[in-house]
């Protein structure tokens, strides 16, 4: 198993490493970025946090049989471009059956993406997964749940007032001391904790 997990970190530590962020990160902290770096040899190279944190999902993912007996319980992130794990998902009969297809990104905007959408649509139809259809113009796209935007500062700011929380601690923005901004003109006695880098904060 030692010598699976070095060689699986070495390929994708390679490979990978320019495409996969996660991936960037750890291979940063082994040293293993790019096609002239060394292979991976011993946990030892590197601490144990980044080496357990590379070799997590071997030892602990979910594999494709298991989500096939029981695609009730998964839900799974999906693109255009993990269209060949369809084939490991699906049953003998090459179908995935009772599976909905939500697509949860923006539309469109150019002749790639929109020739990108119908390949995609034409895979799911492939393997029998359901999705909803958005008929435009006599364009065929997928029906969205559009979940990846950045809330701009009115919306925080209702956002804020409707839940009315106790403490806020702003993470994945630029600009974390705006929150304390929000929380003057709200004026409910919130408390804003800027984050540093490494610091644990109990709940």
């Amino acid at each position: 198993m030692k010598n699976l997990k070095q060689g699986y970190l070495s390929h994708w530590g390679r490979n990978s490493a320019k495409i996969d962020q996660n991936i960037v990160r750890i291979s940063e902290k082994m040293g293993i970025g790019g096609e002239s770096s060394p292979d991976v040899e011993e946990p030892s190279r590197i601490d144990k946090n980044t080496w357990d944190l590379a070799i997590n999902h071997i030892e602990n993912g979910i594999p494709a049989y298991e989500i096939r007996k029981n695609p009730d319980k998964y839900i799974l992130m999906f693109s255009f471009w993990d269209a060949n794990e369809l084939f490991d998902l699906s049953n003998p009969d090459g179908t995935i059956p009772n599976s909905k297809y939500i697509r949860a990104s923006c539309e469109p905007f150019n002749d790639e993406m929109e020739i990108d959408e119908e390949k995609l649509m034409n895979w799911l139809n492939k393997f029998g997964v359901d999705y909803v259809i958005d008929d435009k113009n006599g364009k065929k796209f997928f029906k969205r749940a559009h979940v990846s935007g950045h809330a701009c500062k009115p919306e925080l700011k209702k956002l804020i007032e409707k839940i009315k929380p106790k403490t806020v601690i702003p993470v994945h923005t630029e600009k974390p001391e705006i929150f304390k901004e929000l929380a003057k003109e709200i004026d409910t006695g919130i408390k804003v904790i800027i984050p540093e880098y490494g610091k644990t904060y109990p709940f």
